[in-house]
Parts: structure tokens; C-alpha cells; sequence
């Protein structure tokens, strides 16, 4: 289905005296967003269309209550529903020829069929899904002599509801050769090496927010400006409307639900919270900032300062408890068939019916909770930077920008198999701690740790006869254990996270823009056709180059035999380098040198590091043209003709990442993958044309 949006603004001022302003906004859109090659897959088999219609209702009142005190109050509504559709919804594993009988409760799911070197045929997940956010906030400003006071307080409800159909469903169908050595011949033979199971789930997310700061910007001296800062925010946990969640606690046995294993608490348990675990209260956030005129003209200044802000994640990381074991059925089947893939859980599991008053708890299944130590993740930030004028339109700055990120959320299998001479992809669940109650133990909890440190330059000339430009540049590193909360799988080893510290997936060392804008000279002197054809243009532009993010080299395979093969990384023995300035066909073929990898040995860490390679860089310059035609004093038209890569530069994608693929090393597209947006593909120019009435 085509991607396309259909948005809708409309604003109202009211203004009751010169010194009280009602300002309102409401925007409405339906957008639909077809997508191809799911998850990324190899073959186009799945698509999804997700349809969204997003309301936003603003409200905001300005008071000017003195000539030194201003009070700025808003309320906002926002409200986005939809569905996430997955085609083909008429085919499962038996109409491919496999006897997955009976089906998942839910909505026919197509299958994922995953032949590791070979190729991916993936699903998505589909539903609907509902969230509405309410807020209120209030800020009051008050100047008092050299003192800038700023008070503010806010409040959030946010309510998210998700009926979500899972891969899952259809089955997730991996082969990787365990049976035979040859994944394809595994496919073949019908010889399953696992199979993800689960069925669709109902997940309800209430939570409130409550924040407050008080700032103080103090002019110490007519040279030196201190600004003094503290917030404070209370982000609770998601709680659901039921209750239906659990939580962890290791050898407590439930007495509100008898005959859940050991360890598996409710909200109904004394002592459990309903969110799980408690909420952290003590997030308060000192800021201050520096501002020094160095030789007390106005044209060099030095700024320094520092901060901290809470980083609270967002609802789909904190959804694990919910579709959870017993409130949703999940489970792993290893080592089966495609003539029966139940035969190792001795039935089929299905129908797997909720019943809220005899849950049931399968053995091997899996479970996701949050971990009771979790606290807010916080960022600090800092910087130093001189900013000196020249002349008088020109600007200069120099720049020292960093923060480092503490107790972020990251997630692992606390019931990973243990590291054993007899370690085989035979007997990974049988090394489980904690098996055969518990297969699969996802806690999210806050060991992620980050820094980020920069180098920033930046030269402006203001806008001045007609003309306006901004070049900047920064030379950066970001380092972290993890950049996305749904790691699990990428850790080589689910007990050492610091051998996953590394490069950030979105790390680009180098970037570099430029933007201008420039009026042509107005013919004011001239009249007529002249004025009115040469008169009124206007060119602006901007100009990206950046370097490549990094690559996840990794073996495909599950080597280590840890359960994980996404994270097993390879081992290195060559160089891998090669030049980048080779012919655009040499490049091509081989952007590293694939044969500086090997895959990793059986039972074995591979020595590559995390995100050591990069992908190939871009460049790119926007141009636009605008011409506008005056009618009357109120009235013109303006033409516009824009062109994005408008000298069509050829921008490559990221090489084949997969050491078992026959591609690897080989750039085949010009997509890119990233961690939070999911593939971006890099367009060849584009053209597009306006017109704009102004009245």
C-alpha cells in the first residue's frame, strides 16, 4: 500500500486587552505508511500498512501581569489511533507444506521463514493501538533588578492501549544447519533448528508525570551572566487497568496465585507495587551555566555549563511484564520439525485461553518483567564554548560539547545458558539456570551506561544586503553497552555486558553543513514586466556531508551456542581495511575485505569488537528557487522549484553485514539501517514545484 499523509492545521488568536492573549491550535492528519521487506527481510513476502489518524488540540494563554512579570499557561490534548495491518492474512505454514496445528489463537499471521546464509522472509508486528496523552503546564516569568526568575510547574497523563499480533503467531521458523550443517538442507528436510511461538496480547498502559523547576539567570556584573537551575521529575511507571502483570522476585512463592512458580509475584502479593516495582522520587536536576564577556565589548564571549535530565523510557520498552507468562503464552520450541513442532512440548499448547482465575503457567515458557532495583536513567551534559564576532555581520564558535548517560535501560536474559565444555546447540536449554520452569528471562533494568563528546565549530554570517549563511561542523564519539532498548539478542555474552562497549549504532564521527539564503536585489529603481520578472527571486541551499555509521559484522550464527546468533560476532584475521577512494565498482564489490573475517568457533567468543567497521558516508545539497509575484500590498503569489541531491551524487548503502551470506562485504542498495528509524534509503535527485498564495 502507498505511503501517504493528509494533515489538517487550523489556529485562532484571541486577544482580550494588549496585555491577556488566547492562542489555540488544532491539527488533524490520516497518514498511511506501506512497508516492504519487513524486519528487513531478503523477499518481499510480508507487507504491513500502518494507518494512523493523529488529533492535537493546543491551548495557551499569555498574562502579562506587570512590565516585569509574564505568566504562560497551556493545556494540550493529543490523541493517535490506528492499525497496524500484516498481509498476507490468508496463509500460514500449511499452506507451505509444514502441519502447524492448531494455530495461535488471534488473527492468521503470516509465517517468518529465516535460512541462516541463505535468505529471510519475515513478518511484523500488526494491530491496532491506541495512546492519549493529556497535559497542563504553567510557567512565570519575573524580572527583579539583575535577576531573571523562571518558575514552572507541569503534569502529564499518558494512557496507552495495544492489541498487538505478533511473527510469533505465524511462527517465527529458524534453520541454521544444526541437523545437517547446511541450513538450506535443514529447510529441506523439514528440520527446525527453533521456532518462536506466541499468541496475540492486550497490553493497557496508565501512567502520570509530575514536574516542577525554578531557574534564576543573575547579571552578576555587566560582564558576567550566572544562570542557577533545578527541576525536578516523577515519571511513574506504567500500571495496567487489571492489574495483569508480573514481576520477579527470586524464591518467593505468590499467595494471591498459588500455583505460580517460585519467583512469580503479582500486584495482589504484599509488598508488590502495581507497577512491579516503586518509583523513583528522587529525581531532582541541578543546572547552571556561565556567561563571561572577556573583554567587555560584547564581541567575545565564554560560556560554560552543566546539567542533568531524566531520561524516561517510553511505553513499548516497559510492555515485557504485560505479555508475560501467564497473561500471554511465549515459548521457544528447539530442535523439532516441520511434520510435528509440537512433538517436544509433547502436544500443541493452543488454545491458550486467559482465564484470570486459574492462570496457567506451561513449563519452559518465557517471561519479561523489570528489574525491582531499576531506577529513572539520567543524562549529564556539559560544554565550554568561545563565540567571538567579527566585523559586523559575522560570527564565530568554538566549542567543547559532552554528557555522559548513567542507569539507562537495557534488557537481558538473566536465565541465558551457562558457558560449559559440553556446550552444544543440543542442550542450550538444559544449561538454563532456572530451567525447566523458566526458558527465556527478560528483566529490563538500568546497567546501560554512554558518553558522547564533541568538537564544535560554527561561523555565521547574519543576515545582512540580502544574503545569510551558517556553516558547522562537529568531530564527535559516541560509546555505549547498548543503543536501543530491545538489545537482548546483540550482547555475546548475556553476563558481561562490557564486552558489548563500543561505538554507538548512530555514531558518526564527521559531520559537516552549510546553508544559505540569498535575495537577489529587488529592481526597486525599475518598473513594469522588468521588475516584475527579474524582481522578487530568492535562492537558499544547504550542503550534508557525514561519515558512515557502524556496521554489525556478525557470524549469523549461533556458534557460541549461547541462544543468541545475532550476537555472535566473528573473528578477525586480516585487514580488513580497504580504501574508500577505489572505483565506484570496486566499492561496490567489496567495501571491507570479507576475507579478514572467519566465523567465530564452536563454543567461542568472537575477538571482534563492537562496531569497529563503518558503512560508506554521505553527501547531498538541497537546492530551492522561489519567486514571488506581488498582486496587491496584501496580496502575492510565490513560485517555488526545490531539488534535493540536485547534482544527483551517488550515495551507497550498507554493505552485506552477514559473514554466512555469499553477498558479505558487497554493497547491493543504497539503504541504510538504523537502530531507531529502521532502513532509510538514500534518494537519487528529486525534483518538486510550488506555488504559495500569501494573503
Amino acid at each position: 500500500e502507498a505511503t501517504d499523509n493528509d494533515p489538517f492545521l487550523v489556529k485562532a488568536d484571541h486577544l482580550f486587552t494588549g496585555k491577556h492573549q488566547l492562542a489555540g491550535a488544532y491539527f488533524w492528519s490520516d497518514a498511511v505508511d506501506g512497508q516492504l521487506f519487513l524486519d528487513p527481510a531478503d523477499i518481499d513476502f510480508a507487507r504491513r500498512a500502518i494507518k494512523t489518524r493523529q488529533h492535537n488540540l493546543n491551548l495557551h494563554e499569555y498574562w502579562i501581569l506587570s512590565p516585569t512579570k509574564l505568566n504562560h499557561a497551556r493545556a494540550t490534548y493529543s490523541r493517535s489511533a490506528g492499525d497496524r495491518h500484516v498481509t498476507p492474512d490468508n496463509v500460514s505454514l500449511n499452506d507451505l507444506g509444514g502441519r502447524f496445528s492448531p494455530l495461535p489463537e488471534g488473527p492468521l499471521m503470516p509465517p517468518s521463514v529465516i535460512v541462516s546464509g541463505y535468505f529471510d522472509a519475515r513478518s511484523a508486528f500488526g494491530g491496532p493501538k491506541t495512546g492519549n496523552h493529556y497535559n497542563l503546564a504553567d510557567t512565570f516569568s519575573w524580572t527583579a533588578g539583575r535577576h531573571e526568575f523562571k518558575f514552572g510547574v507541569e503534569g502529564w497523563l499518558r494512557r496507552l492501549f495495544d492489541v498487538s499480533t505478533a511473527p510469533a503467531m505465524g511462527g517465527e521458523w529458524f534453520f541454521e544447519g544444526v541437523s545437517t550443517t547446511s541450513s538450506l538442507a535443514d529447510l529441506m528436510l523439514g528440520q527446525v533448528t527453533r521456532v518462536n511461538l506466541g499468541i496475540q496480547s492486550y497490553k493497557s498502559n496508565n501512567s502520570w508525570a509530575f514536574y516542577w523547576f525554578a531557574q534564576d539567570k543573575f547579571h552578576v556584573t555587566r560582564k558576567l551572566a550566572l544562570t542557577l537551575g533545578l527541576r525536578y521529575e516523577l515519571d511513574t511507571w506504567p500500571v495496567h487497568p487489571l492489574n495483569e502483570l508480573v514481576a520477579y522476585r527470586p524464591g518467593r512463592q505468590s499467595s494471591c496465585v498459588a500455583q505460580a512458580p517460585a519467583g512469580i509475584v503479582f500486584p495482589c502479593d504484599s509488598g508488590i507495587p502495581r507497577a512491579g516495582i516503586e518509583n523513583d522520587r528522587n529525581n531532582f536536576a541541578p543546572r547552571f551555566g556561565v556567561a563571561y564577556d572577556l573583554f567587555g565589548d560584547g564581541r567575545t564571549i565564554v560560556r560554560t555549563g552543566y546539567g542533568i535530565s531524566y531520561s524516561f523510557s517510553f511505553f513499548n520498552a516497559l510492555q515485557d511484564l504485560q505479555v508475560s507468562t501467564p497473561f500471554a503464552y511465549s515459548n521457544t520450541i528447539r530442535n523439532t520439525t516441520l511434520e510435528d513442532p509440537y512433538a517436544p512440548l509433547g502436544g500443541s499448547p493452543f488454545p491458550f485461553r486467559k482465564d484470570p482465575a486459574n492462570l496457567r503457567f506451561p513449563a519452559g515458557s518465557n517471561y519479561g518483567f523489570l528489574s525491582p532495583d531499576m531506577r529513572t536513567g539520567y543524562v549529564q551534559q556539559y560544554n565550554f564554548s568561545i563565540q567571538r564576532q567579527i566585523g559586523a555581520d559575522w560570527t564565530m564558535e568554538t566549542a567543547y560539547v559532552g554528557n555522559v548517560g548513567r542507569k539507562l535501560m537495557g534488557r537481558l536474559d538473566i536465565n541465558s545458558p551457562l558457558r560449559t565444555p559440553d556446550a552444544s546447540a543440543t542442550n542450550i536449554n538444559q544449561r538454563r539456570p532456572l530451567w525447566p520452569n523458566f526458558q527465556i528471562m527478560n528483566e529490563r533494568s538500568g546497567f546501560v551506561n554512554s558518553s558522547y563528546n564533541a568538537l564544535q565549530a560554527r561561523l555565521e554570517k547574519r543576515f545582512s544586503r540580502g544574503f545569510t549563511v551558517l556553516g558547522s561542523y562537529t568531530l564527535g564519539k559516541w560509546i555505549d553497552e547498548a543503543s536501543w532498548y530491545d538489545e537482548t539478542s546483540l550482547f555475546p555474552d548475556q553476563r558481561n555486558v562490557r564486552l558489548n562497549r563500543g561505538r554507538g549504532e548512530q555514531d558518526q564521527r564527521q559531520i559537516l553543513t552549510l546553508s544559505w539564503v540569498w535575495e537577489l536585489p529587488g529592481l526597486s529603481g525599475r518598473t513594469g514586466l522588468r521588475r516584475t520578472m527579474l524582481g522578487g527571486w530568492s535562492v537558499n541551499g544547504i550542503a550534508t556531508f557525514y561519515a558512515g555509521q557502524p556496521l554489525r559484522i556478525r557470524s549469523d550464527r549461533d556458534n557460541d551456542f549461547d541462544s543468541y546468533p545475532n550476537g555472535d560476532r566473528p573473528d578477525v584475521s586480516g585487514d580488513w581495511k580497504l580504501s574508500p577512494n577505489r572505483s565506484r565498482d570496486e566499492v561496490v564489490q567489496a567495501w571491507f575485505n570479507p576475507g579478514a573475517f572467519v566465523p567465530n568457533r564452536p563454543g567461542q567468543l568472537g575477538n571482534l569488537g563492537r562496531n569497529v567497521v563503518s558503512g560508506p558516508g554521505f553527501k547531498g545539497v538541497d537546492l530551492g528557487v522561489f519567486k514571488s509575484f506581488r498582486i496587491t500590498e496584501r496580496h502575492q503569489v510565490q513560485f517555488r522549484a526545490e531539488a534535493f541531491n540536485v547534482f544527483n551524487w551517488v550515495n551507497l548503502g550498507d554493505p552485506e553485514v552477514r559473514i554466512s551470506r555469499a553477498t558479505f562485504g558487497r554493497i547491493t542498495s543504497t539503504t541504510v539501517n538504523t537502530t531507531a528509524s529502521g532502513p532509510i534509503r538514500r534518494e537519487s535527485r528529486i525534483f518538486q514545484f510550488g506555488l504559495k498564495y500569501v494573503f
